[in-house]
C-alpha cells in the first residue's frame, strides 16, 4: 500500500471527523448527518485528491455511490480508489483483508465486514498499520 495514503487514511479514520455506519460506504442519516465504512472513508480521501469525483447521492435510499461508470459502487471500493492507495493485488481487491488474531488461532476478515461489526475506527487504523 501506498504509505503516504496510509498514513492519511488512518489519521482520517482516528480523527473522529468521520461518523461510523454499516452496510454502506456512506450514507446520511434522516437529520443529514453521513455516516461512513471505513472503506468510504478512503473514498473520501480519494474524492479530495481527485481521483474520483464528488459521490452521487441516490435519492431514496440515501446512500452514496462513489466512482464513475461501471466502477461505481456503494458497499466496495471502486478499482480506481484500490489502484491509487496501492492495495495490490490480492484476493479481495475491492475489500481489503486483514488479519485479526482470535484465541486459538488467527482468523482473516475484509475490512468492510470487521467495520460492519462495529470494530471501531481506531482498531481498524491500528489494523492497517500492523498489515499493510
Amino acid at each position: 500500500m501506498d504509505q503516504a495514503i496510509k498514513a492519511q487514511w488512518t489519521a482520517a479514520l482516528r480523527s473522529g471527523e468521520y461518523q461510523q455506519g454499516t452496510g454502506q460506504l456512506r450514507a446520511d442519516d434522516a437529520d443529514g448527518t453521513p455516516w461512513f465504512c471505513c472503506l468510504g472513508v478512503l473514498c473520501e480521501l480519494a474524492v479530495k485528491a481527485g481521483v474520483i469525483p464528488i459521490p452521487s447521492a441516490a435519492s431514496t435510499r440515501m446512500d452514496y455511490w462513489y466512482g464513475e461508470g461501471d466502477e461505481e459502487n456503494n458497499a466496495t471500493l471502486p478499482p480506481r480508489v484500490h489502484d491509487w492507495a496501492g492495495l495490490g493485488s490480492e484476493a479481495f481487491p475491492d475489500n481489503p483483508l486483514v488479519t485479526v488474531r482470535e484465541v486459538g488461532g488467527k482468523t482473516s476478515h475484509v475490512l468492510a465486514e470487521l467495520n460492519d461489526a462495529l470494530c471501531p475506527f481506531s482498531e481498524i487504523a491500528d489494523l492497517i498499520d500492523e498489515q499493510f
